[in-house]
């Protein structure tokens, strides 16, 4: 049989939709749709939409198959990965106009290695790809009187005397191989990923409207608490195009890979979002993440995190890209209120003065406010509780913040959530009493380690300068 002509393309990119695959997508991935318990168009989907998401954030850089696999952990083998990568790459949908060259193809194995030298080991991470993914077999080595790694057929018919003094060799000069500079110099060229951008307001009409149900809020800033590192989560709503408005109605919390300064989301937790969306005649809309300890703008990561996400969302009709960020800041040590402060972002096609990101702009938001918690809520909120309770970083809700003042986290945490509630109604009062009897039993202080507190304050503040270096004093008019 002949394989599937490949589609042409006119343009320099692909789009695809993200939550279904074309016929030229089954034709040419046959292997993902002949239900196979292992390979799915579910996962197929997953796959294609991470590499789409991948190249978004590195073009014009080349994006190699070993940086495409990030977050696709259990999505199938790496060579199965591969394919679809090549795939995507043949039709033109990735690593189109490149400023950077591919990896150089492998090389056959060099026929006869004479030396092996402890600094080649510790070298070993400065090879170049093509050595790294060499499959071939591996050549045995000895060591010689003298102890160097040699092959050991360099050894055969020759007569070791033992306990006579040899001459040390001298050591070889250790290898330098450069390394591509594609990637490398970020930071030494300007780049910082962590740099903050400040929000650009529309002097015009905004491309859409945004309206967002109390509850969700509720829930983000609730999950914001709980953690000194950064939390993660979708929103689930409907787009009308007919209105270009927006609709956050729900927000499922997601599991997340986190560290002090970014964190990435758990893509079974993202499976299982557009699930329970799905279930209830929704869409995924947008994410939040939180700035646990300083103002939530976003950083230069956030921007091309959300320029990724509005890409694989957009209208082909409209060219909108409804699909939205939210940033809360729940310890920001400068802010003048036990209210969590929120940003909500989309990313115009503009880029700043540098060319360095394209600019972030605030959303035109209303909030849509709930008589009352939905049913949902409370249990949303048990079920973060649940999983926070023995988390490495969680927050200690009994410590006083700011240290010199008289409230606590757990009184700041219930002041903030106020803000989203109908006020001084019994509904309202009786919610706030079961979150704060829910925070008590169940994220009790932990045990002094040391004399100290299970969190101290050098995750926060590691976080907070982290984010706060060479925060970025935008000139252009145009996280």
């Amino acid at each position: 049989d002949q394989p599937p002509q490949l589609p042409n393309m006119t343009s320099d990119e692909k789009r695809f939709d993200p939550h279904n695959a074309s016929e030229d997508e089954v034709n040419n991935n046959r292997e993902w749709f002949l239900g196979k318990p292992s390979k799915t168009p579910e996962r197929y989907l997953k796959i294609r939409n991470t590499i789409m998401a991948s190249w978004n954030r590195c073009k014009p850089r080349y994006l190699t198959k070993t940086s495409a696999r990030n977050g696709l952990k259990d999505c199938g083998d790496v060579n199965a990965i591969g394919r679809v990568h090549t795939f995507l790459e043949a039709i033109g949908a990735i690593n189109t106009n490149c400023i950077t060259n591919p990896p150089r193809p492998k090389r056959p194995a060099v026929a006869h290695v004479e030396y092996y030298s402890d600094e080649d080991e510790q070298g070993a991470g400065q090879v170049p790809d093509w050595v790294m993914e060499y499959e071939g077999p591996r050549k045995r080595k000895v060591r010689d009187e003298r102890g160097r790694w040699v092959d050991p057929k360099d050894l055969e018919g020759r007569v070791i005397e033992h306990g006579v003094q040899v001459e040390e060799a001298k050591s070889r000069p250790k290898r330098t191989i450069r390394r591509p500079k594609h990637l490398d110099d970020d930071f030494r060229n300007g780049y910082d990923p962590f740099r903050l951008v400040p929000l650009e307001q529309y002097d015009q009409q905004p491309p859409f409207h945004v309206t967002i149900v109390s509850d969700a809020l509720l829930v983000m800033d609730f999950h914001s608490y709980l953690a000194h590192t950064e939390i993660i989560g979708l929103l689930g709503g409907k787009f009308n195009a007919d209105t270009r408005r927006l609709e956050v109605q729900c927000t499922f919390p997601c599991k997340s890979t986190s560290t002090g300064i970014q964190c990435e989301m758990d893509p079974e937790s993202e499976m299982r979002a557009r699930e329970v969306f799905a279930e209830k005649g929704m869409a995924v809309v947008g994410w939040y993440h939180s700035h646990p300890t300083f103002e939530p703008n976003p950083s230069v990561r956030d921007i091309e995190n959300q320029s990724s996400y509005q890409s694989l969302f957009r209208h082909e009709e409209t060219g909108l890209e409804p699909f939205i960020g939210v940033i809360v800041s729940p310890y920001d040590h400068a802010a003048d209120t036990n209210k969590s402060k929120f940003q909500y972002l989309s990313i115009s096609p503009g880029w700043d003065a540098s060319g360095s990101f394209r600019m972030p702009y605030a959303c035109v938001t209303e909030i849509q406010q709930c008589d009352q918690p939905d049913n949902e809520i409370y249990p949303q909120l048990q079920a973060l509780v649940d999983e926070y309770c023995d988390y490495e970083h969680r927050v200690n809700m009994s410590e006083q913040f700011p240290k010199d003042g008289t409230n606590t986290r757990l009184d700041k945490l219930l002041e903030s959530l106020s803000a989203h509630l109908v006020p001084d109604t019994d509904e309202s009062g009786g919610f706030l009493n079961q979150v704060r009897k829910l925070i008590v039993d169940k994220l009790p202080p932990p045990p002094p380690k040391g004399g100290d507190s299970m969190i101290s304050g050098t995750n926060e503040d590691a976080t907070m300068h982290a984010h706060d270096r060479n925060p970025v004093q935008l000139t252009s008019t145009n996280d």
